[in-house]
């Protein structure tokens, strides 16, 4: 499979990232269940780096998702297809795995390290473009300030890995590209 991409640079230092580090599968493993991890882009501050890190539903949608999954009787939806967010997650096997993250009351983790020192990366719209913007997040080892570009239609031929994490976040293993 071959994918565009990201670039993230530190407009102080010579910091550099990018945004196949969501590329893959995540799941959180426990009790022989697994369940897909929702992830966004982040910067980790323990690791220093532009990661991957968990994005968790918010308290009033996994309310929701646990009265829905209680009735659910049909096949596992698709998140891109389906438009109530806390359906998808009802619907999904191992749905039991993610209630136990919930109950854990944590906060969103790196998928690299399993530090809790993440800053979600909101994108602007425009942040494929070719000229870099700044993306509003400090670089914490210089102070610098991130900005992201377009890979200026670079695509890379991957193949997906599987990153299976115990509940708290810690990578357990993976699978492929190995």
């Amino acid at each position: 499979m071959s994918t565009t991409f990201l670039n993230f640079t530190c407009d102080k230092c010579s910091f550099k990232g990018d945004s196949l580090v969501t590329f893959g599968g995540f799941y959180w493993s426990d009790k022989e269940k697994t369940f897909q991890i929702d992830q966004q882009l982040g910067l980790c501050r323990d690791c220093d780096e532009v990661v991957a890190m968990e994005d968790l539903p918010d308290s009033y949608t996994m309310k929701r998702a646990r009265e829905i999954h209680k009735e659910y009787t049909g096949q596992p939806l698709f998140q891109l297809t389906e438009k109530d967010y806390a359906k998808y997650l009802a619907s999904q096997e191992g749905f039991a795995v993610l209630d136990r993250v919930i109950a854990l009351k944590r906060r969103p983790v790196c998928l690299k390290c399993g530090g809790n020192k993440v800053q979600a990366i909101e994108l602007p719209s425009n942040a494929g473009g070719s000229i870099p913007i700044k993306i509003g997040v400090k670089h914490t080892g210089c102070s610098g300030n991130l900005k992201v570009h377009g890979s200026d239609g670079v695509r890379l031929g991957m193949n997906p890995i599987k990153y299976i994490h115990n509940i708290y976040g810690g990578l357990i293993s993976t699978v492929g590209n190995e």
